[in-house]
C-alpha cells in the first residue's frame, strides 16, 4: 500500500512539473530589446545562483567526507579553536561581492529597459493608451482613432509607448516578451517604452 501511494505521488508530481512545459517561459522568449535585456539579466542571475549552489554542494560533500566521525578514533577530541579572522573575512566578503555584482547588473539593465530602444531615439513612437477597468484592459490608439478591449496590435520596427492608467484600483501591466512590468494607477499616468522586433 505504501508503494502504491509513493508511485501515485511521483506520477502526480511529474505531471504537475511537466504541465508547464508546453510553451516556453515568456520571459525567456523575448520579442523586443527591453525584454532581451531582462531575459539576459534573469539568465545571468540564475547562472550565478547555480554556481553558488555548486560550490556549496561541493564544499558540503568535501566536509562530510573529510571530517566524518568514523575516520577518527573513539578517544579523539577535536582541538579548541577560537576562530579564524581570515576565514570570517572571506565568507563575509564573498556574499558582499555577489550582491554588489548583481546590484550593478540590475541597475544597469533597469536603466536600459526604462530608456527608449537603442536606434529608435529619433523616431516618434506609436502612443497606445492602456487603461484598466474591472477585469479588462482598454487599448486606445489616438493616431488611428481605434480602441480595442483585451487585445493589442503592435507595429514592427517602430517604437511603442504605452501610457498606463486605471479606472479603478492599481493594476499590474506586463507583456513579458516586450518589456518590464508597470502599475496602472487612477491618479497617475505611467509609461512603458518598447519595440516589437
Amino acid at each position: 500500500m505504501k508503494k502504491k501511494w509513493l508511485l501515485l505521488s511521483a506520477v502526480i508530481t511529474i505531471a504537475t512539473v511537466l504541465a508547464g512545459c508546453e510553451n516556453p517561459l515568456m520571459v525567456l522568449d523575448p520579442k523586443g530589446p527591453q525584454a532581451k535585456t531582462l531575459s539576459d539579466t534573469i539568465i545571468l542571475s540564475i547562472l550565478v545562483m547555480a554556481g553558488i549552489l555548486l560550490v556549496v554542494y561541493v564544499l558540503y560533500a568535501f566536509m562530510l567526507i573529510k571530517y566524518r566521525a568514523s575516520k577518527m578514533g573513539k578517544d579523539y577530541e577535536p582541538p579548541h579553536v577560537e576562530g579564524s579572522t581570515k576565514l570570517e573575512i572571506i565568507w563575509t566578503a564573498i556574499p558582499l561581492i555577489i550582491v554588489v555584482f548583481l546590484s550593478v547588473i540590475t541597475v544597469q539593465s533597469t536603466s536600459k529597459v526604462e530608456s527608449t530602444p537603442v536606434g529608435y531615439e529619433d523616431q516618434e513612437p506609436l502612443v497606445i493608451y492602456a487603461a484598466s477597468s474591472n477585469w479588462k484592459w482598454h487599448f486606445s490608439y489616438p493616431e488611428e482613432g481605434v480602441e480595442t478591449v483585451n487585445y493589442v496590435n503592435l507595429p514592427v520596427d517602430r517604437p511603442v509607448e504605452f501610457r498606463l492608467y486605471s479606472y479603478g484600483p492599481i493594476t499590474s501591466f506586463w507583456i513579458p516578451q516586450l518589456a518590464g512590468q508597470k502599475y496602472a494607477m487612477s491618479a497617475h499616468v505611467t509609461f512603458i517604452k518598447t519595440k516589437y522586433l
